[in-house]
């Protein structure tokens, strides 16, 4: 007994001493960390996690996310108005809650076969194209435009023009940023992922297409590989006429002060990039309902069927990177006890058992208004209902694990029809292809899918 007493209390001393002792973690990097600084201050005190409950009754909460869930399907094109043949698989658009489609973007199924035309002048190439919309604020005629862009050029910046495709006379200037890319090596590298579930996710293709809230750009296999350079990266310059914030500034404003609001409810309102929303379709048979409607050209069937499904404001770049830093400091400080001190051990976890920063770690990466539902695994219906996610507005959330490594995504926030509470309901999601060669952060939201710093939510298992 008094053999019992002293370990008891020899277990205590160390507990005691262990929390008292300064011990300081050093912070990896988070995986493709954002490098630009906010614009404005950012609150650098991290969103409280959600702590784990079970699910009840029928309730939408789940525990923190255990491993990757991974998009089992690509998503599926838009379509052009009227149809169009010769495009790639990636058809896609940046809509408003209304039904306005701002912009549409897409490669072609061959990149070399130029199957509408050709610059005769031989300084551009033909290298995909957009279809602007109905009542842009530069009143360019709506319809789809020919993407013409100067790939000889080294230079950082680089000219193009976009040609409209029932008016050749009809051509207007961009500039393009021209980005070198790398591939993500959490994707391709099995001697450094440190997530097998990342790997083999496919190889990238030749050319593909993302839309952002100031521009269109494309990534191209046109660079030198011996340069480190295969891959290149377009992006239209910002506010130019293939910006929607630009050129549909009512809707956008509409937008933003709606997403406002949404992110001062989960007190975020400070730490949002409210100029770098992006809104889009994002359920598989909802896309195919308004992609048969352009294709039949039905101009009053896309202005119904073809409404965002969903809308995300991104963080601010460090208070993703603070947040990240204090998430991990905070697990570690809460695990070292175990290393430190292996006769505590099992004492430490009968008090943090539950704790949510338990060998992982979530970080708010952005807002998002769902406005109609989103079965994220259509091909297979889920016990738990975690599929179907549901109008509502919500907190993004991305979860690390014990080494600060990505490895899931989950929403949390309050429902539209009963305002019930939804809490780390999981999302599939898989990390970006590529990275910018030089270590910068691209866009911090990007259509593809959803993508926001590096990942991409919900489909498109290639991420481009």
């Amino acid at each position: 007994m008094t053999k019992r007493i002293w370990l008891i209390g020899i277990c205590l001393i160390l507990v005691i001493a262990a929390a008292c002792a300064p011990v300081a973690y050093p912070v990896p990097a988070p995986t493709e960390p954002p490098k630009e600084q906010p614009e404005e201050p950012v609150t650098e005190v991290p969103a409280e996690p959600v702590v784990e409950q079970p699910a009840t009754d029928g309730e939408p909460k789940f525990p923190p996310p255990g491993e990757p869930r991974l998009p089992q399907l690509q998503k599926p094109r838009l379509e052009f108005f009227n149809g169009m043949d010769n495009l790639g698989v990636q058809v896609i658009g940046f809509t408003f809650p209304d039904g306005t489609i701002a912009l549409k973007a897409a490669t072609f199924a061959d990149m070399y076969s130029y199957p509408y035309g050709y610059d005769v002048s031989g300084v551009y190439t033909p290298v995909g194209m957009v279809e602007m919309g109905e009542g842009s604020d530069a009143g360019l005629p709506a319809g789809p435009y020919l993407v013409m862009l100067d790939l000889a050029s080294t230079e950082p910046f680089i000219s193009g023009e976009i040609r409209f495709l029932y008016d050749e006379g009809l051509k207007y200037p961009v500039n393009f940023m021209r980005v070198p890319q790398s591939l993500n090596w959490i994707r391709f590298d099995p001697s450094q992922a440190k997530r097998a579930e990342f790997l083999n996710l496919g190889l990238p293709s030749d050319s593909s297409v993302t839309i952002t809230a100031d521009g269109v750009c494309f990534i191209l296999k046109t660079g030198d590989a011996s340069r480190g350079e295969e891959y290149i990266r377009y992006c239209s310059e910002s506010g130019s006429i293939l910006s929607p914030r630009s050129m549909y500034k009512p809707q956008y404003e509409e937008l933003m002060q709606s997403m406002g609001k949404t992110a001062e409810y989960f007190g975020l309102y400070n730490d949002i990039q409210l100029d770098q929303l992006i809104s889009e379709m994002e359920d598989i048979k909802h896309i195919e309902r308004c992609a048969d409607k352009n294709r039949l050209g039905d101009t009053d069937g896309v202005k119904q069927e073809c409404g965002s499904d969903i809308s995300v404001a991104p963080v601010y770049e460090q208070y993703f990177r603070d947040n990240y830093a204090a998430g991990y400091d905070k697990m570690n400080s809460q695990s070292f006890l175990g290393n430190r001190y292996p006769l505590a051990t099992g004492l430490a976890l009968a008090f943090w058992q539950d704790d949510p920063y338990a060998g992982h770690f979530p970080v708010a990466v952005g807002t998002v208004q769902v406005y109609s539902q989103i079965d994220t695994a259509p091909e297979a219906e889920l016990e738990d209902g975690s599929d179907l996610v549901e109008p509502g507005d919500y907190r993004l959330d991305y979860w690390f694990d014990a080494n600060g490594e990505f490895y899931a995504v989950s929403i949390s926030g309050y429902r539209y029809a009963d305002n019930m509470e939804v809490i780390n309901q999981p999302v599939p999601a898989v990390p970006a292809t590529f990275v910018n060669a030089d270590g910068t952060e691209q866009a911090p939201t990007q259509i593809s899918t959803c993508r926001i710093f590096g990942r991409c939510v919900f489909f498109q298992r290639t991420c481009p």
